[in-house]
């Protein structure tokens, strides 16, 4: 029986709608003379992927997706043994998806001082926490879940931590004013 998407991933669409409309902000700031071109893909990208992630919430496609994935580990390799496949595809993804987002914070902080260049790093940074996130609710590994879903819901509180990241920053980075001869690197 086909239940429909939950209240709680309504409220999470209703984040992702306007994390996306504050991304087309950003993106049409991004677009102004001067502005580094990789900035206006990078918002329009992140606003591609949080409209993607509103479909995703808003017709309860994360659960079907997640069946789908165990039914191919289900005929790839002996279903007993996921555990082993499932903890190195936590490694693969986790500890270099931590390893990225913490990179590219520091990147941040160290690299230009300006606002819309902070902004842009610091939602990078974030949307890989999120997709970090996403990815580990997909492996679905016993320890895992109890880290997700346990007494502190770092699924939900990570979902909307990075959301609200990348809200603030594509906040800032539409509302500050453009630097005169922006540099032209990622």
């Amino acid at each position: 029986m086909d239940q429909g998407p939950s209240l709680i991933s309504l409220t999470a669409a209703g984040l992702y709608v306007v994390v996306a409309l504050v991304g087309v902000w950003a993106a049409g700031a991004a677009a102004e003379p001067g502005a580094p071109s990789w900035h206006r893909s990078f918002w329009a990208a992140l606003t591609l992927a949080f409209a993607l992630m509103v479909l995703i919430r808003v017709l309860a496609l994360e659960e079907p997706m997640r069946d789908f994935l165990r039914d191919i580990l289900k005929a790839q390799i002996d279903y007993d043994d996921r555990r082993s496949v499932q903890r190195s595809a936590m490694i693969f993804v986790g500890v270099p998806g931590v390893a990225l987002a913490i990179w590219l914070a520091r990147k941040a902080w160290r690299g230009s001082r300006r606002r819309r260049d902070v902004a842009v790093k610091l939602a990078g940074a974030a949307s890989f926490a999120f997709v970090g996130l996403w990815a580990l609710r997909f492996i679905s590994l016993h320890a895992i879940d109890d880290f997700l879903y346990g007494p502190l819901k770092l699924n939900w509180s990570g979902d909307i931590g990075a959301s609200l990241a990348i809200l603030g920053c594509a906040f800032v980075y539409a509302r500050s004013p453009k630097a005169p001869n922006c540099a032209q690197q990622p």
